[in-house]
């Protein structure tokens, strides 16, 4: 199902702040306030491991510093997904494969978390078929999508080999990337 947001022509008045966006700023900051706590966790981790507190800071500042990198390209990243979903052409995708990796061993749950990879298969304003792959960081739980399900897909009439996708579970999906077949 086509949000309402999505169902208007572009250009649609949509931003960052939108429910759309729920669940990559929810991602975003928890990366950005959870990263602050390597800090004292490597700083105990070292008193206790080497008696050498700083040296814990100082690889806990380095480690937040990683993350707070990986968070400004999630956002770098949520700013292109805005102006898709602003500007872009709302087509029905079909799903060809939905799976994670990572955590997937013998003590698996809901809240396993991994790469979440989601292949489509999609038709352009021309007819032209693609097929793409989005990827992004997620658990378990957060995909409801399954082989041959439809999900709304938006992608730009100048270049619709780049791509987002919609879901309930998922939000607005990072961009993926697209190849005509």
């Amino acid at each position: 199902m086509i949000p309402i947001e999505l169902q208007k022509n572009a250009p649609r008045d949509i931003q960052y702040t939108n429910d759309l966006f729920k669940t990559n700023r929810k991602k975003v900051r928890s990366i950005f306030i959870g990263s602050f706590l390597l800090i004292p966790l490597m700083a105990v981790l070292f008193w206790w491991k080497f008696n050498d507190a700083v040296s814990g800071v100082l690889w806990g500042i380095g480690l937040t510093t990683f993350c707070e990198l990986f968070g400004l390209a999630l956002m770098m990243n949520a700013k292109k997904a805005v102006n898709l979903c602003q500007n872009g052409l709302v087509t029905m995708a079909s799903v060809q494969k939905a799976n994670i990796t990572g955590n997937t061993g013998k003590y698996t749950t809901a809240d396993s978390a991994g790469y979440i990879f989601i292949n489509v298969i999609y038709k352009e304003n021309l007819g032209r078929e693609l097929k793409g792959m989005v990827s992004f960081i997620g658990s378990k739980k957060e995909i409801d999508l399954k082989e041959g399900d439809q999900v709304p897909l938006l992608y730009l009439n100048e270049k619709p080999e780049t791509f987002i996708l919609y879901s309930e579970s998922l939000g607005i999906s990072t961009i993926g990337k697209a190849k005509y077949i």
